[in-house]
């Protein structure tokens, strides 16, 4: 009975660290009913039956209610005509709200002239809101845009970065105080003050009109910036929208259908990066068509945000009206110019990298790539999620053992709603199998930036691509490490006790052999980020996986294969470790030969090292009871890698974490660490 209960309890404790070894729970994505949205609007606008009370006071002061209520198409033509005579910004208002009554009736009815008073609905408030001078934001602040009133970029210091708010102070901090108090007091190109409620109202009033036409325009095919959209009321007028895309890095045959961010809800990433201005959020799927890249790829299924925003160039009486729809990248654009000044922007840049990942299989790749490489050959390699972009610095995420890209898009959400990130650095993962020999996994990331290098930059013209940084977590800090070292014969002489070159062995498994055991650091390499990483070792071994891995990892075809070349012509040449091939949980075993030497490297010249480190908060006693006691005792750990092991000496800086090893580079506090260390890359 004992010995059952001992089984049962080491099953236990083996299968609770393959639930943290699965990593954070998969981020997703549900269709939503965005009716609500409407309501909360309805609710502190009008009545589903009535106008405003501010609307019908418009109405009352030309005499129009008695009009509207009996015959409300009259009533506003008959008020656009004194609009056009005195646009005051009460009428735009009035007549903005009342498109949108005559829209949704009509919608109600199925009407096609729905269609354009929802597009009279978004002109009228966009008219409104243009008329009431410099750009606000949601709350009714002056927007601190990063435009100015011409157009051009705003001031940056020497080393390409924004000056702050303080240190331009001392420069328009006068015109500034002088603008706020003209705002104030409705004085600011107009008589329309921010902080009148009807000013976010009537960004309301455009963007949920605009959405309308939009839903309305997509029934008719995909916005294509070739072909025009063109409605006909039941009157004959028509309705023209042409489309442009703008800022956007991928090629035209790339862009493939298009969603409403509204129609869904986010889970798995607590933070959702929604700013607020004129426009509808949207997202692209990229069309599955080739990348004309051998060296990397894009997720399957990428998805990257879109702000449309509809552009009102004609008058709005016109019979027959045009207007240009834009198609704008939020990455790029926040604001927009508009009569010389700049509108900030609606945007949504969390729900596309959510909708994308709902629909990948990048959950079931983490364990395929554990069990056998073999299997995710065809998949292993570097992704990127926008293409290449000559001057911006690569960021490569290197997930550890049974994980996959997708593990980092917690850290990723955050990190890229960074405008100053965003704009000088570039994101790509590294997708491998974990079950392979972090030595087998350095030596194929290795020739594969190499490859890609050439295939980006060629003659070596963008010295971006060499300032690189990887993020490591985990068996993906080893993974980076490897990157910055030069292996002499070091390496090769913990396998075998005979030199590399008295072997005989087939030509193609010597270049097998030599790109794994010899090899120099990646000059483009200049900054590693270490997440939990086991420099010493871990305690997988500790607690059963090791021998549940012998059973269960394959070992790649090509890697056996070489070794039983090896085997075959040298019978009596000692080779391999044990005489057999190592997975990656063997060569984690603490004070591992193979760990000792790569931790006893001493730092490259021209490269840093930071380490982040996880520590198990005290309140984690289910996770501390199945954390193995060492010879020391129990020590300080992240559940998994102990503190003396994710420590090394030398490094220019080290956090601490209050997380265990599968949460720690998830946690804000590592983020936000991770972004320090990005800013400072970029100033050095």
């Amino acid at each position: 009975m004992g010995t059952t209960m001992a089984v049962a309890s080491r099953l236990l404790k083996t299968s609770a660290i393959f639930l943290l070894l699965a990593g954070c729970a998969e981020v997703t994505v549900h269709r939503t009913d965005n009716s609500h949205l409407l309501d909360d609007w309805r609710s502190s606008l009008m009545d589903p039956d009535s106008l405003s009370i501010r609307t019908m006071q418009t109405l009352r002061q030309v005499d129009l209610e008695r009009v509207y209520h009996d015959r409300p198409v009259e009533a506003f033509a008959h008020l656009r005509t004194l609009t056009n005579d005195d646009p005051q910004p009460e009428r735009l208002f009035a007549l903005s709200e009342m498109s949108y009554d005559l829209a949704r009736k009509a919608d109600e009815r199925e009407k096609p002239d729905a269609v354009f008073f929802y597009y009279l609905s978004a002109g009228y408030a966009y008219r409104y809101l243009t008329a009431a001078g410099p750009a606000t934001n949601s709350s009714g602040s002056l927007a601190k845009s990063p435009l100015s009133k011409s157009g051009e970029p705003s001031r940056t210091d020497e080393k390409g970065l924004p000056q702050t708010a303080a240190r331009m102070a001392g420069a328009n901090g006068h015109e500034e105080k002088k603008q706020s108090a003209d705002l104030a007091e409705g004085r600011a190109g107009g008589t329309l003050s921010v902080f009148d409620p009807h000013f976010r109202l009537a960004c309301d009033l455009y963007n949920l009109s605009l959405a309308k036409c939009l839903r309305a325009a997509l029934k008719t095919g995909h916005l294509d910036p070739d072909q025009p959209v063109v409605f006909r009321t039941s009157r004959g007028s028509t309705l023209t929208l042409t489309i442009e895309r703008h800022g956007f890095p991928w090629r035209p045959e790339e862009f493939g259908e298009l969603l409403f961010c509204a129609d869904y809800q986010v889970s798995g990433l607590e933070n959702q990066y929604h700013s607020y201005g004129l426009g509808v959020s949207l997202m692209y799927g990229r069309a599955p068509i080739p990348s004309g890249m051998t060296h990397a790829a894009f997720p399957r299924d990428l998805y990257f945000p879109v702000t449309a925003f509809l552009r009102f160039d004609e008058n709005l009486t016109e019979p027959n009206v045009r207007a240009r729809l834009e198609l704008l990248n939020p990455l790029v654009d926040q604001t927009i110019q508009v009569n010389g000044t700049a509108i900030p922007l609606e945007s949504d840049l969390t729900t596309p990298l959510a909708y994308g990942l709902s629909r990948s299989d990048a959950y079931v790749l983490q364990y395929e790539g554990f069990l056998s490489a073999d299997k995710l050959k065809h998949k292993t390699g570097i992704y990127m999620l926008e293409p290449y972009q000559p001057g911006k610095i690569p960021v490569l995420l290197v997930h550890g053992l049974l994980s996959s890209p997708a593990t980092w898009a917690k850290m990723f959400n955050d990190l890229r709603a960074d405008p100053v990130i965003r704009q000088h650095f570039q994101f790509w993962g590294y997708l491998y199998p974990t079950g392979d020999s972090y030595f087998l996994t350095a030596a194929d990331l290795r020739q594969r930036l190499a490859d890609l290098r050439i295939e980006l930059d060629p003659h070596h013209k963008d010295p971006a691509l060499d300032n690189m940084v990887c993020v490591g977590h985990s068996m993906g800090g080893l993974v980076s490490k490897l990157l910055t070292v030069n292996s002499g014969d070091s390496f090769w002489r913990l396998v075998s006790a005979r030199p590399f070159e008295s072997l005989k062995m087939e030509s193609g498994t010597r270049r097998e052999l030599n790109r794994l055991f010899f090899f120099e650091p990646e000059p483009s390499v200049r900054r590693i980020i270490f997440i939990a990483t086991p420099h010493h070792g871990s305690s997988l071994s500790r607690i059963g996986v090791a021998r549940l891995a012998e059973k269960v990892i394959r070992i790649p075809k090509a890697v056996l294969q070489a070794g039983q070349d090896v085997a075959r012509e040298n019978p009596k040449g000692t080779v391999l470790i044990n005489g057999k091939a190592c997975t990656s949980v063997d060569l984690l075993e603490p004070e591992s030969p193979a760990l000792e030497l790569l931790a006893s490297e001493s730092r490259p010249e021209g490269v840093h090292y930071h380490s982040i480190v996880g520590i198990l908060p005290p309140d984690e006693s289910w996770i501390n009871s199945i954390t193995p006691v060492s010879r020391h005792g129990k020590e300080k750990s992240d559940g998994i890698v102990p503190y003396s092991s994710a420590h090394i000496d030398g490094v220019d800086s080290e956090l601490v974490v209050p997380a265990d090893h599968m949460q720690v580079h998830q946690h804000p506090l590592s983020t936000l660490e991770v972004r320090r260390i990005l800013l400072e890359h970029l100033q050095r």
